[in-house]
């Protein structure tokens, strides 16, 4: 009776294992274009308070956003 029960718990943890196996498709943007889009708001946070002294904040916000 031992036998079969750790039969049956081996076979329904091997039958869920391969349900909840993850795809191996990458979901996402790929990593050149999260770099443009996050670049250029980086860049400007950091120049625009030296050349316009003004409040970056919302800038460097939507650079960590993105």
């Amino acid at each position: 009776m031992a036998e079969v029960d750790l039969d049956t718990k081996l076979a329904r943890r091997a039958e869920r294992k391969q349900r909840t196996k993850r795809s191996k498709k990458k979901r996402g943007l790929p990593a050149w274009a999260v770099f443009w889009l996050v670049a250029p708001f980086g860049v400007a946070g950091v120049i625009t308070p030296v050349i316009l002294d003004v409040n970056w904040v919302a800038l460097t916000g939507f650079a960590i956003i993105l």
